[in-house]
């Protein structure tokens, strides 16, 4: 891999190493373009809720202070963008883009976890994933990508819901559709494979593969070390192919303010 575009950072509470730790091992694997996408403050939380697994809105100043002087340090070696993971909250969404907007992001990638607004809905990542919170997911991911502020969708199989084979690809129809309708790739998860999860899923990416849907790789890196990955790397390509795709390697960047 010479481009990846989701990097996180300890902020999240969930990723260890410090921003410089993910550079350095970033440019000694050989990538080109690097892409930090850590999961986006919530600031319409405070006073309500409180997440386990995100930046505080007071973080965010700090954020792309750090990678920005890396940026600067690291011209002539590499390219570092700064953008952020975001999931589509209804009833918050509005108050998360004025927010970020004041730091002109590079770029925002759509990574739906929660249903509804995350404190009043359902991880769907969770065994205990129903078929019926797997359609919500489905529903959000179409409704954020109507916005045409996003560069791709993130692992769009997160749904980890016991149910057919063929309910699974009629979810993937419907997010590829969405993802083909406003030009932009879905992710082929490499964490998923790190940790032995239950993504990426053969069957939604046959599907991609029939539709003609773009897929990108990502490490979704919450370690430095995640960046030693080729047996992954490998692993996910022969799936691919498996599929009928050939992943693109440098994302279009789509600037969201």
């Amino acid at each position: 891999m010479k481009y990846n575009y989701h990097t996180h950072t300890a902020r999240c509470n969930h990723a260890d190493g410090n921003d410089a730790d993910y550079v350095k091992a970033a440019y000694e694997s050989g990538i080109a373009q690097l892409g930090f996408a850590d999961h986006v403050p919530q600031p319409g939380f405070e006073g309500i809720f409180e997440s386990w697994f995100r930046m505080k809105p007071c973080e965010t100043e700090g954020y792309f202070e750090s990678i920005r002087q890396l940026k600067e340090q690291y011209k002539d070696k590499m390219d570092i963008l700064a953008g952020f993971e975001v999931e589509y909250y209804p009833g918050h969404f509005d108050s998360m883009l004025s927010h970020i907007s004041t730091f002109k992001p590079d770029y925002l990638i759509l990574g739906q976890h929660f249903t509804n607004n995350e404190y009043d809905g359902v991880y769907v990542g969770s065994p205990q994933c129903t078929e019926e919170s797997m359609w919500k997911y489905v529903e959000q991911v179409k409704e954020a990508v109507k916005t045409g502020l996003f560069s791709y969708i993130a692992h769009p199989d997160l749904p980890n819901v016991s149910c057919s084979e063929d309910i699974i690809k009629k979810a993937a129809y419907e997010i590829c559709a969405a993802a083909i309708d406003d030009g932009i790739p879905v992710e082929c998860n490499l964490l998923g494979l790190m940790g032995n999860r239950w993504y990426p899923k053969k069957a939604f990416f046959e599907v991609a593969g029939d539709m003609g849907c773009p897929v990108i790789l990502g490490l979704d890196a919450h370690l430095p070390d995640s960046f030693i990955c080729t047996q992954y790397e490998n692993h996910a390509m022969k799936m691919l192919a498996e599929c009928g795709i050939t992943p693109i390697d440098k994302l279009n960047i789509r600037r969201p303010f």
